[in-house]
C-alpha cells in the first residue's frame, strides 16, 4: 500500500498534464500541441506542402510554403538540447499570421 502525501501538482492550462516540478510544467506549456500560441496557419493553408524526408547528417525541414517558397520549422524544432533544433539553419518559423494566408484557401487532408 502506498501512502500518498500532500505534494503540489502543477497542470497544463491547455491540456491538464500534471508535473511535480514547476519548471517541466513551464517549458511543458511553451511547447504544448495545445496551446494556442502554437497553431500556425500553415497547417491549414492550401501553399503549406509536408515533405516527408530525413537527413542523416544533416536536418532538412519538411515544412514548405510554396507561396513564399520558404522552408518552415515550428518552435518544437527550437526547443533547448535537441539535436534537431541545433540544426535548423535557413528556415524560418512557421506564421502565427501571415498575408498570403485565406480561409477561403483552406486545404484538407484529401487534396
Amino acid at each position: 500500500m502506498k501512502i500518498s502525501k500532500n505534494i503540489d501538482l502543477y497542470e497544463c492550462e491547455y491540456c491538464g498534464k500534471y508535473y511535480k516540478i514547476k519548471g517541466f510544467a513551464i517549458r511543458h506549456e511553451l511547447y504544448c500541441n495545445k496551446n494556442p500560441k502554437n497553431d500556425y496557419l500553415c497547417y491549414r493553408c492550401k501553399f503549406y506542402e509536408y515533405k516527408n524526408q530525413f537527413f542523416y547528417e544533416g536536418f532538412k525541414s519538411n515544412h514548405y510554403c510554396n507561396k513564399l517558397k520558404i522552408e518552415l520549422h515550428s518552435i518544437k524544432m527550437m526547443r533547448p538540447n535537441s539535436y534537431i533544433g541545433k540544426k535548423v539553419k535557413n528556415t524560418e518559423l512557421m506564421r502565427l499570421d501571415c498575408k498570403d494566408w485565406d480561409f477561403r484557401q483552406r486545404r484538407f487532408y484529401d487534396e
